[in-house]
Parts: C-alpha cells; structure tokens; sequence
C-alpha cells in the first residue's frame, strides 16, 4: 500500500491527497467496526450467562430444576463410588394458595 502511494505521490500530489484521506476513513471505519463488535461480543457473552442460569433454576425460588439436576447428575456422578440425593415435596400445597393466595403461597415457596 505504502509503495503505491509512493508511485501516486511521484504522479500527483493531489491524487495523494485524496488516496491519503481514503485511508484514514478506512482506518477510522474499521476501528468503529472493531468496537461495536466489542460490545456486542460482551453483551452477548453476559446474555449467554443469563440465558443458561435462567434455564438451570427455577425462578421464584432460585433452586436449581430437573434440567440442572439432570445435567449435573450425568456429568459429575461416579457410579464407582456410592451417592446419595435428597427430594423434597410439599404435599396439600395448592392448599395455602387457595387460602391465603398465591403472594403468600410464593412466600412460603420462597422460605423454604
């Protein structure tokens, strides 16, 4: 690039008067481009973050789900050795929403 300004600036000056700011728009384009993109990346790597914990949780209680149990079960259980899991229920429940509604029932969800 460089040499063909040299030849264009031996032909007309002013021909590399205009070559020369052809360049810098260039440079300055591509460095907005650069940082857009940046962004966006980060922006997307957070979102990506925010995507999988939505997935992997439930979101009243914030307690991991089937999908997280599921994934971690498959991928960190050593059958060699002995393992144990706990579930819990909450029998009756549909019970304390239909008495006393469902922001006291997702209260007591969440307290538990």
């Amino acid at each position: 690039m460089i040499t063909l300004l040299l030849l264009f600036y031996v032909i007309d000056k002013r021909l590399v008067e205009i070559n020369f700011k052809l360049i810098i728009n260039l440079s300055l384009t591509y460095i907005i481009v650069w940082g857009v993109s940046h962004v966006f990346e980060s922006m997307r790597a957070f979102n990506q973050e925010e995507i999988i914990n939505l997935a992997l949780r439930d979101s009243l209680t914030q307690a991991y789900n089937r999908r997280a149990f599921k994934s971690h079960f498959h991928n960190h259980i050593d059958f060699s050795n002995p393992y144990c899991f706990a579930l819990a229920d909450l029998d009756f429940f549909k019970k304390v929403n239909d008495k006393y509604g469902h922001d006291a029932g997702d209260a007591t969800a969440r307290s538990l």
